[in-house]
């Protein structure tokens, strides 16, 4: 992941990479993610839990984090706010898998999260006096369709009509998905890189700020499941810190100050960092055990 980071840092053709390479990237993750779910995994998922943990990471403790940065740093309430009411991120699902969590419950977090996120977003800040936030439900349904789902039922007729093919997936899945995370993190420090030279100072005051509440989402997510297996503690962690930080960036640059917007766009930075960082963590602790 260092290299990933140095590449990002480097590398010049990087920032011109059309989007939509990203977004095949991302299906691909999803695909070789799915080689960990079986139905027996989907089967064992407990939808009530599901929903308490969703409600408490992406409704109440957005709320409680905006009215403590509202009274103690008033300027910072509406940014914690916007980054800590995005959903889990299309990569989760390969983060969860990597660190040897729940890919079925990620994946599934992900899906609910994402197709939720248009109506919860808006529903919150509605909650604490800021009426004009919307979101394209017809986008983000097509980015669901193309990133999750397509790959999802992909990977099912694969199963179903090459298992050959299934095996061979499910033996390469770690590696590969290791490699596009990576690839993930240099594109996305490579496209934002440029705002290092634009405002260093308020830049690195950014990065604090959203390093301790990446830090807190991860923590929360393994603190919800303090009396769960180490395995669930892995996957809620993953699916409560490696959010989906483009979306915020992109509600940001059409409902929000310059301030919010190079906000979200510096967590980008914080998210490339923490994740492997989170691997790195829970790799040293297999190691010791």
């Amino acid at each position: 992941m260092l290299v990933a980071m140095v590449a990002g840092m480097t590398l010049p053709g990087l920032p011109s990479l059309p989007q939509s390479v990203v977004a095949v990237i991302l299906a691909v993750m999803i695909f070789f993610a799915c080689s960990k779910v079986s139905y027996e995994d989907i089967r064992r998922l407990n939808l009530r839990n599901m929903g308490v943990f969703y409600v408490s990471r992406f409704v109440i403790l957005p709320l409680v984090l905006y009215f403590i940065f509202y009274f103690l740093w008033p300027e910072w309430a509406v940014a914690a706010l916007l980054l800590s009411l995005m959903p889990s991120a299309t990569a989760a699902p390969a983060v969860s898998m990597i660190v040897k969590g729940n890919t079925a419950y990620t994946l599934g977090s992900t899906v609910v999260g994402n197709f939720l996120a248009p109506f919860i977003i808006p529903l919150v800040f509605l909650l604490v006096g800021y009426a004009d936030v919307s979101i394209d439900v017809s986008r983000m349904f097509f980015m669901l369709l193309w990133v999750i789902f397509l790959p999802v039922m992909a990977y099912a007729l694969v199963v179903r009509c090459l298992p050959s093919v299934a095996h061979v997936t499910k033996k390469a899945s770690f590696g590969v998905s290791t490699f596009l995370v990576g690839v993930i993190i240099a594109v996305v420090i490579a496209q934002q890189r440029h705002l290092l030279q634009a405002d260093w100072l308020f830049f690195a005051k950014c990065f604090v700020i959203g390093f301790f509440l990446y830090s807190f989402y991860f923590v929360a997510g393994w603190l919800f499941a303090a009396k769960e297996s180490r395995k669930m503690k892995r996957t809620l962690a993953v699916s409560s810190g490696a959010n989906n930080i483009s979306l915020g960036v992109a509600v940001a640059v059409l409902h929000f100050t310059p301030q919010v917007v190079f906000f979200m766009v510096a967590c980008e930075f914080v998210w490339a960092a923490i994740v492997p960082a989170f691997q790195s963590l829970v790799s040293e602790r297999d190691g010791l055990n």
